[in-house]
């Protein structure tokens, strides 16, 4: 592999004070170098922009914290791509970025966009330069304002130059937090092809990733061109993978962990404010009972005797009084409200001041299902790029260089969550048991039609999956040589960048779950949707039992409400700038450069959210609008 390391040592260029102060600090011996070592020097090191000034200079003489990083020190790393290494440690100094690992959370960019953000101010604080020219934004949804590192070009890639200061008064607002600058390989002659796997020693390698390369490039007396191909791909990781994912607690088994009176262990993914993970399953909410006569005359509870209570309710629940508005099948419950053990609900906290109800705990509840232990802790992705670039020398408009980029990327990621569904059975509905008609539960929440809800089937649904596939180009044209006056240069180049995303993810029709659940009998036996006549593809509800709260629901029912609804987002960018920079004047320390530059960006966002997701039909999930 041939790399020019012409970055480490450049012509020294002097501008402010700070770097005149440098100058004057280099030892006299190393200005008395011979002439004819300084010219050999000189054939071999080209000046370069370092960036955060736009000023020809070498890295040393830049007054700003540029950190470069090259490709031999990402290849040592073990870097599979330029995300890796730009979100590693080393660049970011520790603070937290959005990566693959954020499936679950509303990030700029949405779900599989990589960015970065420097000293912890975020991506849409850090100017993300290819080149020296903006890379566009990239992503899906409506808040797209940040560029996605999964769309560099690592086999191209010969250096990274990261600045950590900012550099608003250059590039923009954009720049306050710092920017990083990726340069690609500009004299890259020959054929290479890389091939590269890493791959975890332990969960069978799941969560490795791939990358393959061909690079080729080739130039002549007054032209040049190289280009790129590759491939990536990362496997998905799953909380089953990793040890200390499979049983998330709140305090790593020490006091704060909720002990499960089942096991005498800390509960696996508790409900706490903490974010366990755990989720209130396998219960079911109904109107308030109660065996204490005490309560029931303080709370409005219906007095059932012989109450059947879950093992680890409060010992003091049992002592003062306490009602219960949420149970779980038990089949050996055979009086109170048979078939089913009281999990949640209050209790007296001192019988002689009624009005201290306490809570009861919700973790003696079911709050795990082992299909939770399928989501993404790293979600999958497959990335495919060309790029290509190239230059010719003009004998005209100052020995100019007409020059382009082409850069071509898709992505395809995907990440697996967990859902679980609230499902609410209209009062007096035939799917409800009988022994559990007596219950009204709340009004009307959205499924039941006008009706108050008699039972709450909370519901260990099971997993979903969201999808996105990106399509990015962007192109690049433009001109730079020798200004009309000595020693200054220009560069003018145009830029478009479009960006297609589409985004499917899997949602509760609220329209379809209310009229599954609202059935009259078949007349054999089962039930039928009340609308069958007008709604055709119409699929009844599953009646209320023990299997439907575990999660076992016919196959033909979820077909029916729980649909794919896909959003497409467009965003594209124009951008026309025009750069001059050269010497100003002179003095003792050497000569003061300046830069002077103007900029035309134009950026449209165009973003439509399924229909179902504009009108608030995707039950428990929040709306989307349209944004342009």
């Amino acid at each position: 592999m041939r790399t020019r390391k012409d970055y480490l040592l450049g012509t020294t260029m002097a501008a402010g004070a700070a770097a005149l102060s440098m100058a004057m600090l280099i030892p006299g011996t190393a200005l008395a170098q011979s002439a004819s070592n300084t010219d050999q020097e000189a054939t071999q090191v080209d000046e370069i922009v370092v960036v955060g000034s736009r000023i020809r200079r070498d890295n040393y003489n830049a007054p700003s914290p540029t950190q470069v990083v090259t490709r031999e020190e990402a290849t040592l790393q073990g870097f599979a791509s330029t995300t890796e290494a730009l979100q590693s440690t080393a660049v970011t100094g520790g603070t937290s970025q959005i990566t693959s690992a954020y499936g679950g959370y509303v990030t700029d960019g949405g779900p599989g966009a990589n960015t970065i953000g420097l000293r912890g101010m975020g991506p849409s604080r850090t100017l993300v330069l290819l080149n020296g020219r903006r890379v566009s934004p990239a992503g899906s949804r409506g808040s797209v304002g940040s560029a996605d590192l999964n769309v560099l070009p690592t086999a191209m890639i010969d250096r990274v130059e990261v600045l950590r200061d900012g550099a608003s008064s250059v590039y923009g607002s954009d720049a306050v937090a710092g920017v990083v600058n990726i340069q690609t390989r500009k004299n890259f002659e020959g054929l290479i092809f890389e091939a590269q796997r890493n791959e975890p020693l332990e969960a069978n390698g799941n969560g490795g990733s791939t990358r393959l390369s061909l690079t080729a490039g080739a130039r002549g007396d007054r032209w040049r061109a190289a280009g790129s191909i590759e491939r990536y791909e990362r496997d998905e990781l799953t909380l089953r993978d990793r040890e200390f994912t499979r049983c998330q607690t709140d305090g790593r088994r020490n006091g704060r962990d909720f002990i499960d009176p089942l096991t005498g262990m800390s509960k696996c993914y508790p409900i706490t404010g903490t974010g366990s993970n755990g989720s209130s399953i396998n219960t079911i909410g109904t109107g308030a009972l109660t065996s204490d006569a005490l309560t029931a005359s303080l709370t409005g509870a219906t007095l059932r005797p012989d109450l059947v209570f879950a093992q680890g309710v409060s010992s003091t629940a049992l002592a003062n009084g306490a009602y219960f508005d949420r149970w779980r099948p038990n089949a050996g419950a055979a009086t109170g409200l048979v078939g089913f053990e009281g999990v949640g609900g209050a209790y007296l906290n001192d019988r002689n001041k009624p009005e201290g109800l306490v809570a009861q705990n919700v973790n003696i509840r079911d709050t795990f299902d082992d299909r939770m232990l399928n989501k993404s802790l790293i979600s999958p992705v497959e990335i495919t790029t060309i790029y290509g670039e190239g230059g010719y020398q003009l004998n005209a408009l100052g020995n100019a260089e007409v020059y382009g980029e082409f850069l071509l990327n898709v992505r395809e990621s995907s990440q697996t969550g967990y859902r679980q569904l609230a499902l609410d059975y209209a009062k007096d509905s035939p799917l409800i048991p009988a022994n559990l008609a007596w219950s009204t539960f709340s009004g009307d929440q959205g499924l039941s039609k006008g009706k108050p809800v008699g039972v709450r089937a909370f519901i260990g649904f099971g997993n979903d999956r969201s999808h996105q596939e990106q399509r990015f180009n962007r192109n690049v044209v433009g001109i730079k040589g020798d200004f009309f006056i000595p020693e200054w240069r220009y560069d003018l180049a145009a830029s478009y960048s479009k960006s297609r995303s589409e985004y499917t993810s899997q949602q509760f029709l609220t329209d379809r779950l209310s009229e599954s659940l609202d059935v009259v009998s078949n007349g054999a036996g089962g039930f039928q949707c009340r609308e069958l006549a007008s709604n055709p593809g119409c699929v009844a509800a599953p009646a209320l039992t023990s299997q439907t709260i575990g999660g076992v629901l016919p196959k033909d029912w979820v077909d029916y409400v729980f649909r794919p609804v896909k959003g497409i987002t467009e965003f594209e960018e124009k951008i026309v700038s025009l750069g001059l920079d050269g010497p100003l004047f002179d003095l003792p320390a050497g000569k003061v450069m300046g830069f002077f530059g103007a900029e035309w960006r134009e950026s449209e966002i165009d973003d439509t959210p399924a229909l179902d997701s504009q009108i608030g039909n995707t039950y428990n999930y929040s709306t989307a609008a349209i944004t342009r």
